[in-house]
C-alpha cells in the first residue's frame, strides 16, 4: 500500500481514497461523465456505477506527470461486472489521451470472440499493440469479476490474472511513455470514442 496512487471505491461517488491508505498519496480529482451511481447490482459496499456504454467514463487525471505512463512497476485490477458485449474494445481501464496516443486497454472485447481483451501499446500507434491475453469472458457474463494486469519495468513483463488466475503475460517490451495522459474507466478513448 505505500505506493498505492489511486484507490476508487466507486460507491455513490467516484471520490480517490489513496491518500487514506497511503499517506504519500495525493488524491486524484475523477471527473464523471455520463456513468452513473447504483445499487442494483453492488458487489461488496453497497454501491457501484453504471456504465451503460453510451460514452459513459469517469477520468483521472494525474497529479504528477508520471503518475499514469506505464514506465513503472504497476498493478492495476478492479471489480467488474459485464451485462453484455456491444462494443469492440470497449474498456474497462484504458491510458490513452484524445489525440492518438495510447498506452494501455483492458475490457471486454465484443468484435464477435467475446472474450477479455489485455493490451498495452509499445510505440503508442494503431499498429504497437501487443495482446497480452484474450481469455473467453462469456462465463463471467453477469457476475462479478476481478480483472487484474501487472507490470514488471525490470523484465518488462506483463501479467494478466482474472480471478486472480494467470491468464497470459508477455514480456515484448515497454508500453508507451504517455507521459500526462489521463486514466480513463468505462471507455477507451479520451475524446470519448470507442
Amino acid at each position: 500500500a505505500n505506493n498505492l496512487i489511486l484507490a476508487l471505491p466507486l460507491v455513490g461517488n467516484a471520490l480517490d481514497v489513496s491518500n487514506q491508505i497511503n499517506s504519500g498519496s495525493t488524491t486524484k480529482v475523477a471527473s464523471v461523465s455520463g456513468a452513473t451511481a447504483d445499487t442494483s447490482v453492488s458487489n461488496f459496499y453497497g454501491g457501484c456505477f453504471n456504465f451503460d456504454g453510451s460514452n459513459d467514463k469517469i477520468t483521472i487525471a494525474p497529479t504528477n506527470a508520471s503518475d499514469f505512463t506505464c514506465q513503472n512497476d504497476f498493478t492495476i485490477e478492479g471489480w467488474i461486472y459485464v451485462d453484455a458485449f456491444t462494443t469492440a474494445d470497449a474498456a474497462i481501464f484504458s491510458n490513452w489521451d484524445s489525440g492518438d496516443n495510447r498506452s494501455l486497454l483492458i475490457g471486454p472485447d465484443a468484435s464477435g470472440a467475446d472474450d477479455w481483451v489485455f493490451m498495452y501499446n509499445t510505440d503508442g500507434t494503431g499498429s504497437g499493440w501487443v495482446t497480452v491475453a484474450n481469455p473467453d469472458a462469456t462465463p463471467y457474463l453477469k457476475k462479478w469479476t476481478h480483472i487484474a494486469y501487472s507490470y514488471d519495468h525490470s523484465t518488462t513483463t506483463h501479467r494478466a490474472f482474472v480471478d486472480g488466475v494467470l491468464v497470459g503475460s508477455s514480456s515484448a517490451g515497454t508500453a508507451y511513455n504517455n507521459s500526462g495522459a489521463n486514466l480513463l474507466l468505462g471507455i477507451n478513448k479520451g475524446d470519448g470514442s470507442g
